[in-house]
Formats: structure tokens, sequence, C-alpha cells
């Protein structure tokens, strides 16, 4: 009986959204700290509701349109049978989402805008091709380009839009490829795990090169990703990591966690584990 408490406990966590909604405000914090910039609670409501919001909003899309997503996997089962506890997380979060947004200077509620349009032309089924509605990460192979832009734009350019005065420009922009690497490699497993239940004409990475291929290409853009950390640190004289070797142990051991990747590995592994990664990375970021 415990066992099961706890599993519907963790179930919860993981499929509402709630834990890649912690990764955003993580992975925010990890800017602020590579930035400069102070804490601000408003930053982390932003990162946090916004998340949550555009990712139960994705879910309950994809419970309403079965063939967009791998609709026998253990969350889609989760989203069918609680697609009301979606609804109500959404509207809970527009609220504190709202309130946080107003105060926001007008650059940022300008990229703040576009992310939410992408994400939710990502998310919708508003394009029609051949007499068949479907949504942007239906066109081939620009699902992770999607991904990758709008948390960057979330998760580095919002934080350094409110702080300008205080951010260096060349940090900023290294960062920003750095984490754009990052996300696209931690995206690419689970355009694996969906393989079997993606349409063929998605065409994404592991459907273009296969499983394992595709799986070495993301390990290695984020070897590439400690390449950029480390010129621009040595040789550019640019600071991030008061300590770069914590994100080279990261970047190794993620390497190492998506050398494990493969569709036959559970909900778990990926939702938790490899998405996990991105607190994994605040953590070293503040030891």
């Amino acid at each position: 009986m415990f066992k099961f408490c706890l599993k519907s406990v963790f179930d919860f966590y993981l499929y509402s959204n709630l834990h890649i909604a912690l990764c955003a405000v993580a992975l925010t914090n990890v800017s602020c700290r590579i930035l400069h910039i102070p804490f601000s609670l408003q930053l982390i409501f932003i990162s946090f509701f916004g998340t949550l919001s555009l990712y139960c909003f994705q879910r309950l899309i994809g419970v309403i349109n079965k063939d967009s997503v791998a609709f026998l996997g253990a969350r889609y089962r989760w989203n069918l049978k609680h697609k009301k506890i979606l609804v109500v997380l959404i509207i809970l979060s527009l609220f504190p989402l709202f309130y946080s947004f107003i105060e926001l200077n007008p650059q940022s509620k300008t990229i703040l805008i576009i992310s939410a349009i992408l994400s939710l032309v990502y998310a919708a089924p508003i394009f029609s091709y051949s007499r068949k509605k479907i949504s942007g990460r239906d066109f081939p192979l620009i699902k992770i380009f999607f991904i990758g832009l709008v948390w960057v734009s979330v998760t580095v350019f919002l934080p350094a839009l409110e702080n300008l005065s205080v951010v260096n420009s060349a940090v900023l922009s290294y960062w920003a490829v750095i984490i754009f690497l990052v996300i696209i490699a931690l995206t690419i497993p689970f355009d694996v795990r969906d393989l079997e239940y993606d349409h063929a004409s998605l065409r994404t990475l592991p459907m273009v090169m296969g499983e394992k291929r595709a799986v070495y290409f993301a390990q290695l853009l984020l070897i590439v990703s400690c390449f950029i950390l480390y010129f621009a640190q040595t040789h550019l004289a640019l600071l991030f990591f008061e300590k770069p070797n914590y994100y080279l142990l990261w970047s190794s051991f993620s390497i190492l966690v998506l050398h494990n990747c493969s569709k036959n590995k559970s909900e778990y592994y990926f939702s938790f584990g490899v998405d996990g990664l991105i607190i994994l990375l605040w953590v070293s970021s503040i030891v």
C-alpha cells in the first residue's frame, strides 16, 4: 500500500509537469549565476509557472489529438486519466504568471510573448496539411530547434534583458549557445523514446540517423559545449563557472546517462533521469 501511494505521488510530480517546471527554475538560476544576476522571485515564477502551464497545455492537446503523441506510453495514460488536473494546473499557473509578466520591462515582455507563441505553435494543431491538422512539432526535424529556442529565450535571454546593466554581452552570447546545445542534446533522447509511436513523416533525428547515431550526436553536442566553455573562459578570459571543472564533470556524467539511452527504457529514465540532468547542472554550479 505504501509503495503504491509513493508511486502515485511520484507519478503526479513527474507527469503533472512539476518536475520539468523545476528544471526550468534550475536552469534559470544557473544562468543568473553565470551572468551575475541577483536572485529574482519574479524570474522564478515566470520560469516555473510558464513552463508548467505550457507543458500542461501541450499534454492536454496531446490526449485530445491522439495522433500527435506516443499514446501508448505511461505518460499518455496518466494524462488521459487526469485531464482535469492538467486543466486546473494551467488555470492556477496563469495568475502568478500574469502578475509576474506585468512587472517585466518591455523587451522582456516581447521575448516572453514570442516564446509563448512559439510554444503554442509547437503544441497546437493550427496548420493544415493533406486535409489534416498538424502542429509545429509535426514539421520534419524542427522539433528540437523549437524546444531549444524557447528554453534559451526563457532561461537565458529573459533574465539578461531584465538586468542588462550588469550583463556581459560576450558571456551572454556564449552561454546562450552552450545552453542551446545542451537542450537539443537532452531533447534527442525523447525522440528516441518516441520512435515506436511517431509518424514516419516527422523525420526526427533518430529516424534520419538511426537510434544509436542520434544518441552519439547528442553526446557530441555536450562535448562541443565543453569546448566552447573552455575556449571562452580560457582564451577570451570570460568567467562562467568559478570552477569550470564542475561543468566538465556534469557533461561527462550526462554523456554516460545518454549512453544508456534506448527506446526500451522506461518513462522514468527519460522524464525524470534525462530532464533531471538540468537540476544536476544547477547543483554542480553551486557546489
